[in-house]
């Protein structure tokens, strides 16, 4: 280091603050109409969207087997149309499962645990009438 050098010595926050203010855009005014802003899609994005598209239609057509029996899609029921006659009642819960603090429950019924394997086996709270779908239906139902 030479006699007439100066040493700056501060973190990167310092030296930024030593540097002129960025000239900050103004915001456009809410009364300006809207502008389309045209989307592209690069050519990797593309082809990769190609081959997932191929093999979900490809998997979803060998997926689902429609031979398959009904299933129940109310919560915690889960009977198929094999197990359970028309005449059986569906006991399941009305209402949503909660996961708070630890503990699981089903917004209907309140009865609280904390193991995971036992609220998927808690019992329904109500009965009603089955509701049945087929593997594709229910999948678009839970989703």
């Amino acid at each position: 280091m030479s006699p007439g050098e100066v040493l700056s010595v501060g973190t990167e926050t310092e030296k930024r603050m030593d540097k002129s203010p960025v000239a900050k855009e103004e915001r456009p005014r809410d009364d300006l109409p809207m502008i389309s802003i045209k989307s592209s899609v690069g050519s990797s994005l593309s082809s990769a969207l190609a081959r997932f598209r191929a093999q979900s239609s490809s998997q979803g057509a060998s997926a689902i087997d429609e031979s398959k029996p009904l299933m129940c899609v109310n919560r915690s029921c889960g009977k198929s149309q094999s197990e359970a006659s028309d005449q059986d009642s569906c006991v399941h819960h009305p209402g949503y499962p909660i996961f708070h603090e630890g503990m699981k429950y089903w917004s209907c019924c309140q009865h609280k645990t904390s193991d995971f394997d036992q609220f998927l086996k808690q019992n329904g709270c109500a009965k009603g009438d089955h509701k049945w779908a087929n593997a594709k239906e229910a999948a678009k139902i839970m989703s």
